[in-house]
Formats: structure tokens, sequence, C-alpha cells
């Protein structure tokens, strides 16, 4: 997702999209729910959104959700609590997304940084 470090101006509906995930990681939510707190159609703000930060809104959530399970992680939480916290469903897909963004399981991710 290149909206942290990007020079380019991103629109304030993006903005917007980025601050409700920050906000929101630990729930249920989804790209259909953020357009119904936007007042706009889902797929417009999809195409948008990929447009200005090169990701999609699931891989735009799964990185804010990955980051704040590294600091709960750091403090030596249960990877089977960190999943549920940072609002996955199932461990197994919170061990998916974690590997595929840092390259490490997070209980080796947590062995690392102890």
């Amino acid at each position: 997702m290149r909206l942290a470090e990007e020079k380019q101006p991103v629109s304030l509906r993006t903005k917007k999209i980025v601050c409700y995930i920050v906000d929101h990681y630990a729930e249920d939510i989804s790209l259909e729910i953020v357009a119904r707190q936007l007042y706009v159609h889902p797929v417009h703000i999809s195409r948008v959104f990929k447009n200005e930060t090169n990701a999609n809104f699931t891989e735009a959530l799964n990185v804010v959700r990955v980051e704040k399970a590294k600091l709960l992680l750091a403090m030596g939480k249960r990877v089977n609590e960190v999943a549920y916290a940072v609002g996955y469903g199932s461990v197994q897909g919170f061990h998916s997304a974690f590997k595929k963004l840092t390259g490490l399981s997070p209980a080796d991710y947590g062995r690392s940084i102890q």
C-alpha cells in the first residue's frame, strides 16, 4: 500500500477509507460496510482506492491488522488470542495473512522478537 509513502495526493475519500480501516480493523468490516458509511457504491470506492493506493480494500485491511498483531505478539500474547483481537474470524485466516505479509508465521515472529 503506497498511501503513507507516495508523494501524489490521494482523495479525501481514500483517506476516509484508511481512517475507517484503522479505527475499525478489529471489527468484522467489509468494503460494503465502508461504502455504506461513505454513501458511495462499493465498486466505485474499490476502483478509486485501488488506483490511489495500489492495494485493494482487503489487502489494506490485512496490512493494518498484521501491524497491530505484531504489537500484540511483541507483548507476549498468544497467537489465537491475537488473531481474534485484530479482527480475524479464524486462526487459519490470520496465519495465512500474517505469513503472506511478513514471511513468518505468527508464532515464529513472536519467538523472533522475544
